[in-house]
């Protein structure tokens, strides 16, 4: 955004009597975000309107409270002040943990498969490990030499831009609710897969499908298991396909007719009894063995803010001379998505990709 909304007249919507018939239904922990998120679009930005608003709206109790809260200032006189930023963790955390269906990196994250480590942590890395020794009778233990590499795991910082009609922001029901959560997972989820399949393939050198027939695949799928398969038992593997890989995969069959892999769906399952996730982040014709302990991750809170008087490119390729848009002018509203978090590759052998591939059912 380019321009930011900073008054603080009063104005008043004129939906704010239509929208007292919104659905009042208990709302699940995930649905707080979305609440907030539409409740600034709906204000613009303004967090008092926005308050509200949702309290117009029979908005979920936390929800309510973050954004009451938000609108004024804290003080340490105060026993409670800090009751609305657990409320924002605990809305956040919620909101994270349904984004394992949309995120490679999220459903990692929430099954604890990566090596979780505080963002801004120092991480000291093995380049050499300890060797155990069998020691005879009377003899001298030999000395393990280890050698340490240090990496700090930093922050980073991805944002997302959604813009949305005037009539989305109007709707109240569930239909409408959903499609904004589903933007808003969605356009912070994609950037930040991006960069974790970035940071596991820097450096890594592909390895070229052998073909489409049965004994190729097989012959492909245990190139990218030798390369990182490497610790065994203590590893927590998932294959990452693009959705062409995806779906011709799942629709290959014998001669007979008979689903090889049955276990796989075009939208994921499992290959080999590992978990087979699809990413649309990835090209096509490829696929990723990831192992998560091979990585140090951890994921800070997501910054919610919204404009109607931004000037923006309406593009999700921006060019060197961009053509900008008033989304005053147009009634529309932008919503920006900020997240925060860090991934670091601790190995080489961490993550392996195939290219190339052609399986057709």
């Amino acid at each position: 955004m380019t321009g930011r909304h900073v008054s603080r007249r009063i104005v008043v919507f004129n939906d704010f009597k239509n929208d007292q018939e919104a659905i009042v239904a208990p709302q699940p922990e995930n649905a707080t975000i979305p609440w907030i998120a539409r409740a600034l679009l709906h204000a613009k930005g303004d967090l008092m309107l926005a308050a509200k608003w949702s309290e117009l709206n029979s908005a979920p109790d936390r929800a309510l409270r973050i954004l009451k809260a938000a609108a004024s200032a804290g003080t340490i006189s105060d026993p409670d002040w800090a009751g609305a930023l657990a409320d924002y963790r605990i809305a956040i955390g919620a909101f994270v943990e349904s984004m394992r269906t949309r995120s490679v990196f999220y459903r990692f994250l929430a099954e604890n498969a990566f090596r979780r480590v505080p963002l801004r942590t120092r991480i000291a890395l093995t380049t050499i490990s300890a060797t155990g020794w069998i020691i005879g009778e009377s003899r001298p233990i030999p000395l393990s030499e280890m050698n340490f590499a240090g990496k700090s795991l930093e922050p980073i910082h991805a944002a997302a831009l959604v813009v949305v009609t005037a009539e989305l922001v109007q709707s109240t029901t569930a239909a409408g609710q959903s499609l904004l959560a589903s933007e808003l997972k969605g356009a912070v989820a994609d950037v930040v897969d991006e960069k974790l399949f970035d940071i596991a393939l820097t450096g890594i050198t592909p390895v070229a499908s052998s073909g489409s027939t049965a004994a190729a695949i097989a012959a492909d799928l245990r190139k990218l298991l030798m390369a990182v398969n490497v610790v065994g038992q203590t590893s927590n593997l998932a294959w990452v396909f693009s959705p062409d890989v995806a779906n011709g995969l799942a629709a290959l069959t014998t001669p007979d007719g008979i689903f090889i892999h049955q276990n796989m769906s075009p939208t994921g399952g499992e290959l080999l009894n590992l978990p087979a996730l699809v990413s649309n982040r990835r090209p096509s014709g490829t696929i990723m063995l990831l192992d998560g302990l091979g990585f140090a991750a951890d994921s800070d809170t997501i910054v919610l803010d919204s404009s109607g008087q931004a000037t923006v490119e309406m593009s999700n390729t921006p060019s060197s001379d961009p053509v900008l848009t008033s989304l005053w002018q147009h009634n529309n509203t932008g919503l920006l998505a900020r997240a925060f978090f860090g991934a670091e590759r601790l190995r080489d052998n961490a993550a392996a990709v195939l290219t190339g591939i052609e399986w057709e059912a």
